[in-house]
């Protein structure tokens, strides 16, 4: 039978009995920082490399439609409002590279007067498109020729009926779908 060992606390072991423990190594530190940083610049060329990847994979760009182009023209000339020469260019040649597009004509080599006259006679447009169209392109030949300040309002109201125009004739203009064979 074995004694249970007796522990005791109280007992002082004098230091040359006690074996001799090495010093903790310090260690030098650089190592841990080189890796780290090593990972680091690895991580962030494989970034760059990723987003360089995905750029180059990309699918490219659809071209607009022709009504998509009309609304970013419409867009641009909605910044230029307050300035009515340079709105009523912008609203003009966004309306006739519309329907330049649209009709395949060189509209916008055109005098308004012609464009109106070929547009009168057209069967494609009905009488309102052609009211419309007249006061946007009349209104705007004041303020851009004669000079004549147009206020803000007048200027947002041709803003409304030249997009009123081009939804109208969107609308009206579109090519039915196609029904399937039986």
């Amino acid at each position: 039978m074995a004694s249970p060992a007796v522990v005791a606390e109280d007992i002082e072991v004098p230091k040359e009995l006690l074996p001799e423990i090495p010093p903790l190594p310090i260690g030098d530190y650089r190592v841990p920082i080189l890796t780290t940083l090593g990972i680091l610049l690895g991580l962030f060329l494989l970034g760059m490399l990723w987003r360089w990847y995905r750029r180059s994979t990309a699918l490219p760009a659809l071209p607009l439609t022709s009504y998509q182009q009309l609304l970013s023209d419409l867009k641009k000339s909605r910044q230029l409002l307050g300035q009515a020469p340079h709105f009523c260019s912008a609203l003009c040649f966004a309306l006739k590279s519309y329907l330049q597009r649209e009709y395949h004509l060189p509209l916008t080599c055109r005098t308004t007067e012609e464009f109106l006259n070929l547009f009168s006679k057209s069967t494609q447009f009905s009488w309102q498109q052609v009211a419309l169209l007249s006061d946007v392109l009349q209104s705007s030949d004041v303020a851009k020729f004669a000079r004549e300040a147009l206020t803000e309002d007048v200027q947002k109201e041709l803003f409304i009926k030249t997009c009123r125009f081009a939804r109208f004739v969107r609308i009206h203009h579109r090519k039915p779908k196609s029904t399937p064979a039986t």
